[in-house]
């Protein structure tokens, strides 16, 4: 499988920055760090893109 690699440009990098410093906009959860430290491309479409998972269909 090809390795899949996220492009850091100016604006990826803006929103990464969005999570550091004291004025932070956004705030660095236990869940997202453990997030991070597991996967760092499922924290980047968590967490920096915004992706959400798609519902799940229940079956009767």
């Amino acid at each position: 499988m090809p390795e899949i690699r996220i492009a850091k440009t100016p604006e990826i990098q803006e929103r990464l920055r969005g999570f550091l410093g004291r004025k932070a906009r956004k705030r660095f959860s236990a869940t997202a760090f453990s997030t991070y430290l597991d996967c760092r491309l499922r924290f980047y479409f968590k967490y920096v893109a915004e992706l959400k998972e798609p519902r799940r269909c229940r079956r009767r």
